[in-house]
């Protein structure tokens, strides 16, 4: 199957970047849980603790072979839902 992971590091630094810190993280998870559960698509969103592109967050990953992709934000989807959607055709 394939997956989405998203990105859910937030650093106890806040001088430090972090996708949480940047408005990504279980919120952004959950936006793409519900985009995709709407869009009927069979992709499971998955989370990890750090995909270590921290100074390029919010991040998320497509997989298996897919890209990575950067800046994203919960309020700002629909690239990256065409992404998504090209991803799984």
């Amino acid at each position: 199957m394939k997956q989405l992971t998203v990105c859910i590091n937030d650093r106890a630094n806040p001088n430090q970047p972090s996708c949480t810190g940047r408005g990504g993280g279980e919120v952004l998870a959950k936006r793409f849980e519900q985009e995709i559960a709407a869009s009927g698509w069979s992709i499971e969103v998955k989370r990890f603790k750090c995909l270590g592109r921290c100074d390029e967050g919010p991040v998320l990953k497509l997989s298996p072979g897919g890209p990575f992709i950067y800046q994203v934000h919960p309020d700002d989807l629909d690239e990256t839902l065409k992404q998504i959607e090209i991803f799984l055709a």
